[in-house]
């Protein structure tokens, strides 16, 4: 009966480990996360800009400047966010110096806390392919969460 009861005690810790462990509350806001990549578009006759953001924890936040700013929309896979924040460098987006919007434009932007880049360009620009199919790929990874 003794190791019956240890099995169970250390059972219910493991589980109750597990449990803490996987229940992280995502930050109010993007702001103290690092690193992350911020994407999205902007212009038009409102000249709005909208956002998202995904951190390398993976937690994904939507902002429109208005009052309150930043909604968090849910949680990208970690291991999937850490690579898409990664992938930023690792294409050598950091070296591309593009700010060219018009009317209304897009962009995709990095942040670590030591190096701050963004990338900015328009329907009517020629802007490299690697950076519209990485801004491609952000939106196809957000886009069920889009849905809720």
């Amino acid at each position: 009966m003794g190791i019956f009861k240890g099995v169970f005690a250390l059972a219910v810790v493991m589980v109750f480990s597990l449990l803490s462990c996987g229940s992280a509350k995502p930050p109010a806001t993007p702001f103290g996360e690092i690193p992350k990549v911020i994407f999205g578009y902007g212009g038009g006759f409102a000249g709005k800009e909208h956002s998202y953001t995904i951190t390398e924890r993976g937690w994904l936040y939507s902002g429109d400047g208005e009052i309150s700013p930043y909604k968090y929309l849910g949680r990208v896979q970690r291991t999937k966010a850490a690579q898409l924040v990664q992938l930023f460098t690792t294409l050598g987006l950091h070296q591309i110096d593009y700010r060219r919007p018009d009317n209304t434009y897009f962009f995709v932007g990095y942040s670590d806390g030591k190096m701050q880049h963004r990338i900015v360009w328009s329907n009517h620009r020629e802007v490299a392919s690697k950076v519209t199919d990485y801004y491609q790929l952000l939106m196809d990874v957000i886009k069920p969460f889009l849905k809720k």
